[in-house]
């Protein structure tokens, strides 16, 4: 019997093939699914960063979200103690269980994430090709405390990416990137294309990684203000916290108190200037709340 590692090697040649993943998966009756956003990874190279970028310890029990035909699970499976393969396709489970039957430390899971409860993702990373429809979601799902991983490894779409690392004052700046800027520190890794996957997907990924910082717990009032200040993008925040509710007058005493120009717009300010102003507004109007984040502000 060939050693794991080469096992594992092998196995990862033939599955960044299109050819031969596209033979696999007839061989169990299955094509991708447009429904799921289903794109395979076939670029080795591109694996090979993605891998490199999650560095997998001996030690660690690593959760891959979309595990598909398994071409990143085989190559964590060989270097932790422990994958748990998460896949809501029940087709692709099967396909899973024939490349994965060699490897006693991973466990596969026919399940969505998105109703899996967030403290029960017991894992030290969250690792995975995200479907483009799920990344927001579940961004907001992984982000929040409760969760026991330390850090994220995702591929997502570039126009994404490019919010989950954004700065303040650029096109891309929205509640994600603050949120995100709030409980982790975020690194833009690679940009991939299309040619990457099997079907080709329309647009570019981008591998990201998240640092999550354990010590920030959630903070609703925090996160409503965010999505109030982004609520009309292109109107001041003095115009958004008005629209909200808050007298103009208070709103000028309460920016001035901030240390905040009140003729700025949201996308124009920092985690800290935001929790700032949370701190100002909780002192200067007690009693009144934001709406609750997750309604109609642009992630």
């Amino acid at each position: 019997m060939l050693p794991a590692r080469l096992r594992c090697e092998e196995g990862a040649v033939k599955l960044t093939s299109a050819s031969a993943l596209r033979g696999l998966l007839s061989q169990h009756g299955l094509r991708p699914r447009k429904r799921l956003g289903q794109h395979f990874l076939v670029d080795a190279g591109v694996l090979d960063r993605l891998v490199a970028t999650i560095d997998p310890q001996p030690d660690e029990t690593i959760l891959e979200v979309g595990a598909g035909a398994g071409v990143l699970t085989t190559r964590l499976a060989e270097r932790c103690r422990r994958v748990i393969a998460m896949e809501v396709d029940p087709g692709l489970g099967a396909v899973l269980a024939t490349v994965l039957k060699s490897y006693s430390g991973v466990d596969i899971r026919i399940e969505d994430i998105m109703a899996v409860p967030v403290t029960s993702l017991a894992a030290d990373k969250i690792v995975g090709n995200l479907p483009y429809y799920l990344t927001s979601p579940l961004l907001f799902r992984l982000l929040k405390p409760g969760i026991a991983a330390r850090r994220l490894v995702l591929m997502v779409q570039e126009e994404v990416a490019g919010r989950i690392t954004a700065s303040p004052g650029t096109r891309e700046y929205g509640v994600l990137s603050v949120i995100c800027a709030y409980r982790a520190r975020t690194e833009r890794v690679m940009r991939v294309s299309p040619g990457s996957f099997w079907p080709r997907p329309e647009v570019y990924s981008a591998i990201v990684s998240l640092e999550l910082c354990q010590d920030r717990p959630e903070d609703l009032p925090l996160f409503a203000l965010v999505e109030t200040a982004f609520a009309q993008r292109r109107k001041t925040l003095t115009n958004n916290l008005c629209q909200a509710g808050l007298e103009k007058g208070l709103v000028h005493q309460i920016m001035r108190e901030a240390g905040i120009d009140p003729s700025r717009r949201g996308e124009t300010l920092t985690v800290d200037e935001f929790q700032a102003l949370k701190q100002t507004i909780a002192v200067a109007a007690p009693g009144f709340t934001l709406r609750p984040p997750g309604r109609n502000a642009k992630l």
